[in-house]
């Protein structure tokens, strides 16, 4: 995303999932980034990759996409093991 590349990566996803017609993927959507304002070029961009991910993907049956939020992360700095 950082490289303007949302359209190399998912011109890749879409050939991935039609290559792979008879396995089930799973597709992560790209986390917000959580360290600039919510109004970033990046983070817009990641907003707009995300929708054309779901709509591209919705076609295919064998693919799930999971949407990531800040609560799969860790607070920065927390120590997992106390």
């Amino acid at each position: 995303m950082g490289k303007n590349n949302a359209k190399m990566a998912l011109k890749y996803i879409i050939n991935f999932t039609k290559v792979n017609n008879h396995t089930n993927i799973i597709v992560l959507s790209v986390s917000h980034r959580h360290n600039v304002m919510e109004s970033s070029c990046i983070n817009k961009e990641i907003r707009s990759f995300n929708r054309k991910l779901m709509k591209n993907v919705k076609t295919f049956k064998h693919i799930i996409v999971l949407e990531m939020d800040r609560e799969f992360f860790i607070p920065h700095g927390l120590h997992l093991n106390g």
